[in-house]
């Protein structure tokens, strides 16, 4: 879901599927949330996307937005601080905390990853400050990246979508640009040159009119571009640039060889702290149409059987529970046809046909012959 969806949802009572909750709290303010109101309330993370395994990888997308709460203690002037962030460029957007009486603010900062976070909250922070806002009521648990934050309603929602994002001050290391520009490739962007649109995953392209999501039984082969959330650092920059030109030729066999350069030097510019030199750059890109000449392009395949239309609309959380439905369906079906011609292969010998004797001649366990046994006598 994005941004833009969130926001959305925040300002309309119709469409928050925390309304209800949200008006209960608010009716008494200063009890809070209850351990019930948090179990039922819709959540989101405004800082990145999380993912659980991504070829091996833990995988994280910043949004490259920073949320900060300003918490309602004290003295705390609702309407003063709400016209401070107002006047303040970097700020997306603003609206009323769940109890009504805080706020929460998004940030614009683009280079903002998993790996500088701190350092961006730390710092917006104090830009918070130069446009008058009271950093004493600052949330600083909402400085890790993972932040999870509840959907609110806000009557108020402040949104400047012509925000610019905080300048990156001197020292601190990020690996990404500008995502106007580019597209996400896990944690790097990779620019869009011209026309030319890169695929960053593998998709299937035979989609029929309404059709969202697939499985395919025998499974097709899926790859992904994978950038890694580390810095290159000397020693492994030449393999780890080389290893995602083979992904980007291999998604993307069109494109020519300076759009190939340019997108590895892109990477080479936002990755390594010591880049390579651009005629390296152009070595390596030789190297991996060479090596696809050769049909020795790096390009690791998975087998994916669960397969969602771009665009489908289904939340990650969706998407998982329709692949393991898939994946349930699927093993049950394997299993069962398994014990069919165990079972055929023992009445073909006179076998006498028991529990014990399927589960030897399958190797499947006693416990799960005796689950399938009605539906193999047909009952």
């Amino acid at each position: 879901m994005t941004t833009q969806e969130i926001l959305s949802m925040i300002s309309d009572p119709d469409s928050n599927p925390n309304m209800e909750v949200i008006k209960r709290i608010r009716q008494n303010p200063l009890k809070g949330k209850t351990e019930t109101d948090k179990e039922q309330m819709v959540c989101w993370t405004p800082n990145a996307q999380f993912t659980n395994y991504v070829m091996g990888g833990k995988e994280c997308r910043p949004s490259g937005l920073v949320y900060i709460d300003l918490d309602s203690t004290g003295d705390f002037d609702y309407n003063k601080e709400l016209s401070y962030l107002k006047n303040n460029p970097h700020v997306l957007a603003a609206w009323q905390s769940v109890r009504g009486v805080g706020l929460g603010s998004l940030h614009k900062v683009d280079w903002a990853d998993a790996l500088n976070f701190k350092q961006a909250f730390s710092h917006t922070v104090n830009v918070m400050k130069s446009y008058g806002s009271s950093t004493g009521y600052v949330d600083w648990n909402c400085q890790h990246i993972s932040r999870v934050n509840f959907l609110t309603f806000s009557e108020q929602l402040y949104v400047n979508w012509d925000s610019k994002s905080v300048d990156c001050p001197k020292g601190i290391i990020y690996s990404y640009i500008t995502p106007s520009t580019c597209i996400r490739v896990h944690d790097t962007f990779l620019p869009q040159d011209g026309a030319v649109l890169l695929k960053h995953e593998t998709e299937l392209d035979d989609w029929n009119e309404g059709e969202l999501t697939r499985f395919i039984p025998e499974g097709r082969e899926y790859t992904k571009l994978f950038a890694g959330i580390e810095p290159y650092a000397v020693g492994q920059r030449n393999t780890r640039l080389f290893k995602l030109g083979c992904w980007i030729l291999k998604l993307n066999p069109q494109i020519s060889r300076s759009e190939l350069v340019t997108q590895i030097q892109q990477v080479n510019l936002n990755k390594c702290p010591t880049p390579l030199s651009v005629a390296e750059v152009g070595s390596i890109a030789g190297s991996v149409i060479k090596a696809a000449k050769n049909g020795k392009l790096f390009a690791p395949t998975r087998k994916r059987k669960t397969w969602f239309k771009r665009g489908c609309g289904l939340t990650p959380k969706q998407k998982q529970v329709i692949s393991a439905q898939n994946m349930a369906v699927y093993k049950k079906e394997k299993t069962l046809a398994c014990l069919r011609e165990v079972v055929e292969g023992l009445n073909k010998i006179s076998h006498k046909v028991t529990q014990k004797s399927v589960a030897e001649a399958s190797g499947k366990s006693v416990a799960t012959v005796k689950r399938y046994w009605k539906t193999l006598n047909g009952k």
